[in-house]
């Protein structure tokens, strides 16, 4: 799987890492996308995966003009008023979710040659909660190698 942050020259892809955890957990506390602040670091395998994942959630579907494709109904979801409840945001989670799994399923045949850390096998929405204005979506992927990740996608719903 390639992006527009891979470096070929570490021998497997790596991209730069823009998600920004706290603490020592797998829980991503706070998305942050200033790649050039502090100083970047590459990130390959499971963490790759998940900065695939969570982008591709936050995109809209349809909102890159040079990867139509790419992205989810969910950012358009959230961005529409339709996830204040738990039960909506489940049922966005699922379409997005079919979408991910899909886009995924897309690159492998486009890259087949992608290490087995790095192609999503399954995605699993755990658990949500609403909490006033913030939707919080804990999500389990389980790459192609059998590694697993748990992590947070926080929305502002303001």
């Amino acid at each position: 799987m390639n992006s527009v942050f891979n470096f070929p020259d570490y021998g497997d892809d790596v991209d730069v890492k823009f998600m920004k955890g706290g603490g020592n957990t797998e829980l991503l506390l706070r998305v942050s996308q200033d790649l050039f602040s502090g100083g970047s670091e590459a990130v390959s395998g499971i963490q790759k995966l998940v900065q695939q994942v969570t982008l591709r959630l936050l995109t809209p579907q349809g909102g890159q003009a040079y990867e139509p494709d790419e992205g989810a109904q969910l950012m358009t979801d959230v961005l529409a008023g339709r996830t204040r409840t738990t039960e909506q945001a489940r049922r966005s989670f699922a379409q997005a979710r079919d979408d991910v799994l899909r886009q995924f399923a897309n690159d492998v045949a486009t890259y087949p040659d992608a290490p087995p850390s790095e192609v999503l096998a399954n995605l699993e929405l755990l658990r949500v909660s609403v909490d006033r204005d913030s939707l919080y979506l804990y999500v389990k992927i389980v790459s192609l190698a059998g590694v697993s990740s748990v992590f947070n996608v926080p929305f502002n719903l303001t």
